[in-house]
This record gives C-alpha cells, structure tokens and sequence, in this order.
C-alpha cells in the first residue's frame, strides 16, 4: 500500500513539474454540479435581445464563489487591463451583486464562437451552478456555453472592471 502511494505521489509530481514547464494549466471542479439548473431550457428570446445570466442567483443566501480560469493560450491577445494570471477568485457578495447588475449581454441566436479557452465558473455552497466560457481579449470579450451560446457584453469592459477589483 505505501508503495502505490509512493507511486502515486511521484505520478503526480512529475505532472505538475510538467505543466508548470509547458504554460498548461488543468482545472479540476471538485464541486459538485447541480445538473438541473445548468440544463434548464431557455425562455424564448428574440435576437439582440439583453440577457442577465446571473440575474436569478441570490447572492445573499449562501456561499457563492466566482472563478474565472484564464488559460495561457490566450495571455498572448489578453485584455492588458487584465493581469496575466491563470485563476481569478472571488466571494465577496458585494462584487457579485454588482456583476449581477452589470453583466448584461446581447443574445444573438444561433450565434457561437469558434474557440473559447478560458472559463468561469459560479458556484453556491459547494454546488456548480452556472459554467460558461469566456473570452477576455484586447479585442472581443463574451460568453460561450450551451445554454446561450456566443453573447457579447453590452459593456464591453464588463469584465476587466470586474477582474481588476479581485
């Protein structure tokens, strides 16, 4: 038994050597995932159209954490307003009822785009419960998931201004 730990240990290590050379960051959600609502269907929307994705959270019940996980292969276009870091945090409720507020995005149907390397997560008491990609470069910053597809912020600072405050 203390040799596969032993085993495990060193697997391990060598990966996180491996990834700290390369640049390649793996997030892993150890939350669990509240399936339900991440799946719920969308009220009919007309095109442009504005969307609040966070509008039905209530961030005064609970422990709510927002994370925003940047990969590397997109600190080259990154947002300067933005440090290069590979994860943003937050639980302060403050800040999260103002991007409640403030993130206001325009639906565009059947709109997506190509490829989104960074995500952000919403999680409450320990449960996923919004997920979606995100782009934050110089020039174009959005959202990307299932449920909504490609949404630009009506703000197109809407992010930088969140992230420089965590």
């Amino acid at each position: 038994m203390k040799r596969i730990f032993i085993a495990f240990s060193v697997l391990l290590l060598i990966i996180a050597v491996g990834m700290s050379l390369t640049g390649y960051t793996l997030a892993i959600p150890l939350s669990q995932i509240n399936s339900d609502r991440l799946n719920t269907p969308l009220p009919k929307a007309r095109s442009d159209q504005n969307l609040q994705p966070l509008s039905d959270c209530d961030f005064s019940k609970g422990n709510w954490t927002a994370y925003i996980v940047i990969s590397t292969d997109d600190f080259n276009d990154l947002n300067p307003l933005i440090g290069k870091r590979v994860c943003w945090k937050t639980n302060s409720k403050a800040l999260l009822m103002k991007m409640k507020k403030d993130w206001v995005f325009k639906y565009r149907e059947n709109s997506d785009m190509g490829t989104v390397n960074s995500s952000f997560y919403l999680v409450q008491d320990g449960v996923m419960v919004f997920e979606s990609g995100i782009v934050l470069d110089k020039n174009n910053q959005g959202l990307q998931n299932s449920k909504y597809g490609w949404m630009q912020p009506v703000n197109g600072m809407a992010f930088c201004k969140y992230l420089q405050g965590l």
